[in-house]
């Protein structure tokens, strides 16, 4: 998803703790971001500005807890921690609904 829809459900009054644990990944060369969410997601996902990747996609990622090997493509904003990194698709189509007209 763009980077500013993704800072736009971080920012939503209505689920302000949607993205607490969740690993984020970011591609600052084209401003975009991804979350990950449980398998099977990209089966029904539907939601318009944002794209699914399914079980035959790949995403290359800098080493987490090293911000010297951060590189503009697979930058961790928001490492993965103890809790669960999966975002909840159901919530997060939610918020991704509600925030769609917000803009940067």
């Amino acid at each position: 998803m763009p980077y500013w829809r993704m800072q736009a459900v971080a920012q939503d009054p209505q689920d302000p703790t949607l993205l607490d644990h969740a690993a984020i990944l970011a591609d600052l060369g084209r401003a975009a971001c991804y979350l990950f969410t449980p398998t099977g997601t990209a089966d029904t996902w539907d939601v318009p500005g944002t794209t699914a990747l399914g079980e035959d996609s790949w995403l290359v990622a800098s080493q987490p807890g090293d911000k010297n090997r951060q590189r503009a493509a697979g930058t961790w904003v928001q490492e993965a921690g103890v809790h669960d990194p999966l975002v909840n698709a159901y919530r997060l189509r939610a918020a991704l609904l509600r925030t769609a007209e917000v803009h940067p």
